[in-house]
Formats: structure tokens, C-alpha cells, sequence
């Protein structure tokens, strides 16, 4: 039992820096997910000047391209929307932990 204890105060110690890390890092995220708006609105405002054109004004490469970033830019912006809304439930995971800890102390 005092194993037991000793773990759940030693997780209690660094429950509040983990909750901190996972903060800074969404904050992180989320402001590399808002340049990659900027990103996908000029990837989805050229890719839809093409398609009015009819024809292309860039090389097929550069098209191809362009397209491939404005599909990464969707992508890597609705992952951070899911790591983000994970957050909650690390919160509670922590507070569980801490709880378990007082429990110990």
C-alpha cells in the first residue's frame, strides 16, 4: 500500500506541469492551425480560380501541388481540432490523479 501511495503522490507532483505542457502545446497548435487557414483559403481560392479559368495558368506540377497543400492544410487542421478537444478529458485524467493522491497523502 505504501508503494501504491508513494506512486500516487509522486504523479500527483507532476500532474499540474503535465496539465501546463498540454496547454502550451494546444496553444501551439492552434496557432500553426490558424496560418494553415491562411494556407487552405489561397490553396482554395486558386484551386477555384482554375476551375473558372478552365484552363490552368500554372504548370501541372505547381497545380498538383497546390492541391496537395490545400488537402494537407484540411487535414493538419482538423487533427488539432481533435487534440485539441482531447484536452478536456486529459484535464480530467489529471484530476483524477490528483484526487487519488489526496486520497494517499
Amino acid at each position: 500500500k505504501d508503494k501504491v501511495a508513494k506512486m500516487a503522490l509522486d504523479d500527483a507532483v507532476v500532474a499540474p506541469t503535465s496539465i501546463e505542457n498540454v496547454i502550451v502545446l494546444e496553444s501551439a497548435l492552434l496557432g500553426i492551425s490558424d496560418q494553415m487557414k491562411k494556407v487552405r483559403a489561397l490553396t482554395t481560392e486558386i484551386i477555384a480560380t482554375e476551375d473558372i479559368n478552365k484552363k490552368s495558368l500554372l504548370s501541372p506540377v505547381i497545380a498538383k501541388n497546390v492541391k496537395q497543400l490545400n488537402d494537407l492544410s484540411i487535414s493538419f487542421i482538423s487533427e488539432v481540432e481533435v487534440l485539441s478537444s482531447r484536452r478536456n478529458d486529459i484535464e480530467k485524467n489529471v484530476s483524477e490523479i490528483l484526487l487519488k493522491a489526496l486520497k494517499y497523502k
